[in-house]
């Protein structure tokens, strides 16, 4: 149900009108691209939109069997629609913390340009098994940025998160961790590092729309944390054209740059647009139910655009000056990590 919702009904949910599709420059002629975690919503659109653009090879890195089969499926169909497309496509089934086959990877393709968004993002499966979630996610971070250094690759994008911005949650702190690991790596590299950061993808697997919709299907009561939650959204195409833009901009190594999301969305409000475009699915009103707020969830996400955020030559992206401060090693990060234990 959710995918047959028209990027013009998903920017209903949000009240706003989706980010006019432009022509872009996306000087990505000769560029082989390796894309961590293909199989997820960023992944797998990001993909998609490299294809369009014709690059010689896209190397589709994912742990998920399932995921990567489907990615890889859906890639291969869509070539055979695309004239003159001669993109090769290598789906490769592996964690991104197996640093050996990784490398070897890296030593077989010699990627151009590394976009690195394979994480655990689901914030309480993240509270609750915060080892597993650190380890993925930073040590993840850790080894491919690592590799893209040592193997001279152009450009590295590391996707973050909004909830990097003042974390209280596992999976936040492990964003900023990840951030800080790319930025101690942009001191000595002669690859170019990037840190994307924007919030939430609507629609995105695990996020608030698929199960506000699963549970209006079951007839359940729609469940929401409280009445004055909010959220920043982005549609899924507004995202992805504005990663592949974002390479072209010049900038300091290690930058972190942020996406305009507009403004923050009341999740009620979502919730009862979201039945109104459905009523004729579901003919009686919603029930909404509050669930109480855990401590590791804020009641207003921040926005990304932050008092130090500079606007750039793109209207639509800002960009924040690297970390200052002591440009913390590697050595002193993973000290961080290692002092997690896992909750049961």
């Amino acid at each position: 149900m959710l995918d047959a919702l028209s990027e013009d009904q998903l920017a209903f949910l949000l009240d706003r009108r989706p980010l006019a599709n432009q022509s872009y420059n996306f000087n990505l002629e000769n560029k082989i691209v390796l894309v961590t975690g293909a199989g997820g919503t960023v992944g797998a659109e990001l993909c998609t939109q490299l294809l369009k653009n014709n690059v010689p090879k896209l190397i589709l890195v994912e742990h998920s069997e399932l995921a990567l089969y489907e990615v890889y499926e859906s890639l291969i169909n869509l070539k055979k629609n695309l004239l003159d497309n001669s993109t090769k496509i290598f789906p490769r089934l592996v964690s991104i913390l197996d640093e050996k086959e990784m490398s070897n990877i890296f030593s077989s393709f010699q990627p151009n340009i590394v976009y690195h968004a394979a994480a655990y993002k689901h914030v309480h499966m993240v509270e609750i098994n915060p080892r597993t979630g650190i380890k993925n996610n930073v040590i993840g971070t850790h080894i491919t940025s690592k590799l893209a250094s040592e193997f001279g690759v152009e450009k590295y994008v590391l996707i973050s998160s909004d909830k990097a911005i003042n974390p209280i949650s596992v999976m936040g702190y492990s964003k900023l961790l990840s951030e800080k690991v790319i930025s101690t790596f942009a001191t000595h590299s002669q690859t170019k590092f990037y840190i994307a950061r924007f919030g939430n993808i609507l629609g995105s697997s695990g996020s608030v729309l698929p199960k506000l919709v699963k549970q209006l299907k079951a007839g359940f009561p729609m469940t929401i944390s409280s009445p004055d939650s909010t959220r920043y959204f982005m549609l899924k195409s507004e995202a992805i054209s504005l990663l592949i833009q974002m390479i072209n901009i010049d900038g300091i190594n290690g930058t972190i740059y942020c996406f305009d999301m507009g403004k923050a969305v009341r999740i009620l409000d979502l919730a009862e647009r979201l039945h109104y475009l459905l009523k004729s699915d579901f003919k009686t009103k919603p029930e909404i139910q509050y669930s109480h707020l855990e401590p590791y969830e804020k009641i207003h996400e921040e926005s990304v655009i932050t008092k130090d955020a500079k606007k750039t030559e793109n209207h639509r992206i800002f960009h924040i000056p690297p970390y200052s401060e002591a440009r913390e090693s590697i050595e002193a990060i993973l000290w961080e990590v290692s002092q997690l234990t896992e909750v049961y």
